[in-house]
């Protein structure tokens, strides 16, 4: 089968022959049909983390089962059925966080792509217990994105706990910024869509977004905001761009009780007023992609809802330019690689 590699930290992406793997114990291998381009792929790229080399990157996967292992049960064993596998890799069923049921915090750590071979790839072997079944009918590539991206931003938005008609305002208008006005207003929620970028107005309102503001020019950004929401602020502040000063900017838009939702890797430590947190009641969380079953509902509502993250479709064997522009932010909006 075909396969890229990263061979170390900083290395260039390598297209390498490997056999198909074999399933083991609790196993099951896919015939990959896509897989989205991440920013978590920096990890293994760069070398972020202290990992084992070689590595298949990719956690955004779609695939068909091609084989199972004898202790896999229906319908993880059924040749041809459809399956994705995101960020979580599965989890042992034993230790603490799975016995409290935080199976996405199972002590094995077991992340696709990272710390054992993911989807850039023509097959992949993954634990069953990560599988999550895709409906009929949903596009590989458009539905890849949702397995990591769209479930980071489904989740803290429940996380949230804000009910229909909040005012939700979407920093940042990349991947996770164009799901996130799309999934906050099949919510129910007030979206405010907020970039640095006027030209991205039009796309924002066709999204769903109820209003736009433009952080480049003109009166203060809160000020802006409480024009937007007559005088309300944001519920929700999610914060998709990786920069923590434009996050920073935002949160004197905050409603009381409000709540900043980052989902993206800042690129230094959020620093935050410690007089508005007290005096607004605010609240800072975060959210990791979930297990096989929070990801199960995420799919679930997005075919419900008709929402499909915008994709740019590239064959495996132009992945460093599927990189590229996903690293440099110039894909609109998410980078998925696409198998025969």
């Amino acid at each position: 089968m075909k396969a890229v590699i990263v061979s170390k930290p900083k290395g260039p992406f390598e297209l390498v022959e490997r056999p198909i793997p074999v399933p083991g114990p609790g196993q099951v291998v896919l015939k990959t049909k896509a897989c989205g381009i991440c920013h978590g792929d920096k990890i293994i790229k760069d070398g972020e983390w202290p990992l084992p080399y070689p590595r298949v990157p990719g956690h955004e996967v779609i695939g068909t089962v091609h084989a199972a292992a004898a202790d896999v049960r229906a319908p993880l064993n059924v040749v041809g059925k459809l399956f994705g596998v995101g960020w979580f890799g599965g989890n042992c069923g034993t230790c603490p966080a799975c016995a409290r049921g935080d199976l996405g915090q199972c002590e094995l750590h077991i992340m696709t792509g990272i710390n054992h071979d993911g989807g850039l790839a023509e097959y992949l072997v993954v634990r069953a217990s990560a599988l999550v079944e895709i409906p009929d009918g949903m596009d590989a590539a458009e539905t890849a994105p949702l397995l990591c991206a769209g479930l980071t931003v489904f989740g803290s938005l429940r996380e949230s706990g804000v009910a229909p008609g909040a005012f939700v305002g979407v920093q940042g208008m990349g991947g996770l910024g164009s799901l996130g006005i799309s999934l906050a207003r099949s919510m129910g929620l007030r979206v405010v869509a907020i970039s640095t970028s006027a030209s991205k107005r039009d796309l924002c309102m066709s999204l769903g977004a109820e209003a736009f503001v433009d952080t480049s020019a003109g009166d203060t950004v809160a000020t802006k905001i409480s024009d937007a929401t007559g005088g309300h602020g944001l519920d929700v502040l999610l914060a998709t761009a990786p920069s923590a000063a434009a996050a920073e900017a935002l949160l004197p838009a905050l409603a009381f009780r409000g709540t900043v939702a980052v989902v993206a890797a800042l690129d230094r430590p959020l620093s935050i007023n410690s007089g508005l947190l007290l005096m607004k009641n605010l609240r800072v969380i975060g959210h990791t992609a979930g297990a096989a079953a929070q990801n199960k509902e995420c799919v679930a509502f997005a075919k419900a809802f008709g929402i499909k993250p915008l994709v740019e479709r590239f064959p495996l064997n132009r992945v460093e330019e599927a990189y590229d522009r996903m690293v440099t932010s110039k894909a609109r909006f998410r980078s998925v690689i696409v198998f025969e």
